[in-house]
């Protein structure tokens, strides 16, 4: 299956017109729609835009059709990144493998680490639940603490300008972004 079949079908499903996913993606209609015809090909940048307007991953263009149904996920499947020298992990679930429109993650901190705006600048909704320790936000100017089961939802138009781990053991958040 080639990648402009798959663009125009979800496109379709999604009940979205040509000029209503330039307008969205900021690329023109003409430009969409021979890249549907596969007469020209996109940058990943454009793949990206597209992606996103229609609500999924860019994977999806090359890796098929959506899944649906439960999907199982050992630990070692886990796609972990380390930032800031090691005090911090994420651990993204279920990274790339459905058409999801949430990005859940597990955030474990050392003990005094902090999350800065870089990596807290996702659009959309969010979510948090601590699962242990004690973990301060600071959000639209309000400094909140929030300690095990404790949970906070964020707003899409709320900006959170960092989460730091109060506590003197390590922390973990589970993160997860609409």
């Amino acid at each position: 299956m080639k990648i402009g079949y798959r663009i125009e079908n979800l496109r379709k499903r999604r009940n979205v017109t040509l000029n209503e996913l330039a307008l969205k993606t900021g690329l023109t209609a003409s430009f969409i729609s021979q890249l549907e015809r596969d007469l020209t090909s996109a940058s990943i940048d454009s793949l990206e835009k597209i992606a996103s307007a229609l609500d999924t991953n860019v994977v999806y263009f090359f890796d098929g059709a959506e899944q649906e149904g439960l999907v199982f996920m050992k630990k070692p499947k886990i796609e972990k990144h380390v930032v800031k020298k090691g005090h911090i992990i994420l651990e993204k679930l279920a990274s790339g493998l459905l058409n999801i429109k949430i990005q859940p993650q597990v955030i474990i901190m050392g003990a005094e680490a902090e999350l800065s705006k870089e990596l807290l600048i996702a659009q959309g909704d969010k979510f948090g639940m601590v699962l242990s320790g004690c973990i301060k936000f600071h959000c639209d100017g309000e400094k909140i603490t929030l300690k095990k089961e404790d949970s906070i939802y964020c707003a899409y138009n709320q900006k959170i300008s960092s989460i730091k781990n109060v506590g003197k053991t390590t922390a973990r958040l589970l993160w997860i972004i609409y």
